[in-house]
């Protein structure tokens, strides 16, 4: 697969944040920062799941754009990620 100079260099943005940040969360909100430049989402949910129970618990949720004045009742997708996690495969990529 190739690709075009724009591509590859907004891919090596995200990849250089993701390598150089040092603090988890400072990462996490550059790395959602530069994504937003290309991505449009209203909410991010990073879930991290008990290696012993399998249960998800939420290491880092936030609101942005429309939904970030609504952020105590936006749904953060644990149906969806209860769902896909165990199965380690997204939908209508691996899955089906």
């Amino acid at each position: 697969m190739n690709m075009d100079a724009p591509t590859f260099s907004y891919f090596q943005e995200l990849m250089n944040i993701a390598i150089t940040a040092g603090d988890t969360r400072e990462a996490v909100e550059q790395f959602l920062a530069a994504l937003r430049q290309q991505f449009v989402f209203d909410n991010v949910a990073v879930y991290l799941q008990d290696e012993k129970t399998g249960t998800l618990e939420i290491a880092y949720a936030r609101a942005v754009g429309r939904a970030k004045n609504a952020e105590a009742d936006a749904d953060w997708g644990e149906t969806f990620a209860s769902q896909h996690l165990p199965a380690r495969c997204l939908p209508k990529v691996d899955c089906y």
